[in-house]
């Protein structure tokens, strides 16, 4: 599977910061230091392993297809897989659809081999608007969008915030038993040196979600640069029809992994013009 360039250059930037977190939480103990190391690892081959995947389906309520949902919906997906291979033949073979009990409009992929759609977009919409919906989640998974949340926001980011916890609560035992003012001191800057890693990986995760919002833009290009690109435009529009149009805040934008729909309408708009 082909990894696009952005998806490694933040990879490789949030593989550094972990193990220097790594580093600084558990640098007085070497053997701890590689434990945690081996044993990231280990959650990571999990998170990105069918295992992962099947276990990510299970959380995000992904099902196999009913008879009647496989009739209206199949056809529609081989027609566009079978577009996705013919321009980029590097495509996973093993791509399946799958559906989510839910009556949003909606579709999201899932690893490395799995697309779901919800109930409500194959109820809802029509035979084309399918197709760019899905054409756009292919492009996610022929891009490799779907493996960097995967490692780092599934397989490492929580188990690393778990511990970053759990070292704060031993300071904090620390710091309430502290007699001699050396010790004191000493704790303090231990304390402050993990709420920095605390910020870092904050930064971190705040870096993949920026990341993750321009893979939606390459996905909605690489929809339109298949054929699909007016068809996944017009979801758009009906989805931007529910949207609330409040305020939002920075920590909201921060936080979103989707750009604003009207911004992905005006870019498509200018490429179909």
């Amino acid at each position: 599977m082909r990894i696009a360039t952005n998806n490694l250059i933040v990879m490789g930037i949030a593989t550094v910061a972990y193990v220097l977190i790594d580093f600084f939480i558990f640098a007085s103990d070497a053997g701890s230091f590689f434990g945690i190391l081996l044993l990231q690892l280990g959650l990571i081959a999990v998170a990105v392993s069918p295992i992962g995947e099947a276990i990510l389906r299970f959380i995000y309520g992904s099902k196999p297809l009913t008879k009647r949902e496989a009739e209206r919906v199949m056809p529609i997906f081989n027609a566009v897989y079978q577009r996705v291979l013919e321009e980029h033949p590097d495509t996973n073979k093993e791509i399946k659809l799958y559906v989510e009990n839910t009556m949003s409009v909606n579709a999201f992929a899932v690893g490395c081999r799995t697309i779901t759609i919800t109930r409500g977009a194959i109820e809802t919409l029509s035979d084309d608007e399918i197709k760019g919906m899905l054409s756009h989640e292919f492009g996610h998974l022929a891009h490799g969008d779907t493996v960097l949340p995967l490692v780092f926001l599934v397989g490492n980011a929580m188990f690393l915030a778990l511990m970053v916890v759990v070292k704060i609560a031993q300071l904090f035992v620390v710091f309430l038993t502290a007699y001699a003012q050396a010790l004191f001191l000493g704790r303090i800057v231990n304390l402050l040196m993990t709420l920095l890693m605390t910020l870092a990986l904050f930064v971190v995760q705040a870096l993949i979600l920026v990341n993750q919002r321009k893979n939606e833009y390459l996905a909605d290009q690489f929809a339109y640069e298949i054929g699909y690109g007016a068809d996944l435009l017009n979801v758009l529009y009906a989805i931007s029809q529910f949207e609330f149009e409040g305020k939002t805040t920075m920590l909201d934008r921060i936080k979103s992994s989707h750009p604003n729909t009207r911004n992905r309408i005006n870019r498509l708009e200018r490429m179909i013009a």
